[in-house]
């Protein structure tokens, strides 16, 4: 049988570049034995989705990582990938961020909300071009039909919010609204906008060059943006849950992190494969 091809590695990742990838694979390690270490079983549907999307931001951290640990040249993959870590935590940090149990669980209402609408729109988009959208009608009516049985039996006093906040009023409320300046800059790179092109391109018309401009220490951003999603939703859910992450993510550890950021930042290794 023949072997299967490999890709080549066109920008093999640096000493800088590694060190700092396997730094955000440890610290995931540690939120997950600090995670580990909160009271179950579950009794809140907040906290219970707020865990399944710490899962989410970990999966897409833990594929940052293996991105630059293969090759420094899918840094476009990576971005794309931080921008959905650093989105989701912040979604989870927002349904986690009330003390009161009940208005977290009011929280949890409009993010279940979110995939029934999905459905809805999913329905009426395939029938509208003559698709059997059936499954996900009734998908949307048992959604519904549970939101509504769920929010029936909130206590005297909490009512629901209309529908989820977008990413900046979800950040004002956690009074971190600069951070949305990360949703913009990540969201280029998703979209595909004339900005992310900058990664293949210098310049304008006439001046313009064409290439990989890819440098080692283009990776310090998304390393950095994927150990802070997953180390701040684990430390919030191991809080609310009555445990606690300083004994696994320590100061220690965190200060480790940012010389390895350091030194990754000064890495002027370049991906010069092409340019014309």
């Amino acid at each position: 049988m023949e072997k299967p091809k490999t890709t080549p590695v066109l920008f093999p990742p640096t000493p800088a570049a590694l060190v700092a990838s396997n730094l955000l694979e440890e610290a995931i390690g540690y939120t997950l034995r600090g995670y580990s270490s909160t009271t179950l079983p579950w009794k809140y549907e907040a906290d219970f989705e707020a865990r399944t999307l710490m899962w989410l931001v970990i999966r897409n951290a833990e594929g940052v990582y293996e991105l630059a640990r293969k090759d420094l040249i899918l840094l476009p993959a990576a971005l794309s990938a931080t921008r959905s870590a650093f989105e989701i935590a912040i979604r989870a940090l927002w349904l986690l961020d009330p003390k009161d149990p009940f208005d977290r669980e009011v929280r949890w209402l409009a993010q279940l909300q979110t995939e029934e609408s999905f459905s809805e729109r999913y329905a009426d988009k395939a029938e509208g071009m003559g698709l059997n959208g059936l499954q996900h009608r009734e998908n949307a009516k048992n959604v519904r039909n549970f939101r509504l049985a769920v929010a029936a039996k909130l206590p005297l006093g909490y009512s629901c919010i209309k529908q989820l906040p977008k990413l900046d009023e979800m950040l004002k409320n956690l009074d971190q609204p600069q951070l949305y300046t990360h949703y913009m800059t990540l969201s280029q790179f998703a979209h595909g906008t004339h900005y992310a092109g900058r990664l293949f391109r210098q310049n304008l018309g006439c001046g313009k060059n064409g290439g990989e401009f890819v440098y080692a220490r283009d990776w310090q951003y998304p390393l950095e943006i994927c150990f802070r999603a997953v180390t701040d939703v684990g430390s919030k859910l191991a809080d609310v849950m009555g445990g606690s992450m300083q004994p696994f993510v320590t100061d220690a550890f965190r200060q480790k992190f940012r010389v390895a950021l350091s030194e990754l930042r000064n890495d002027e290794s370049e991906a010069n494969y092409w340019k014309r």
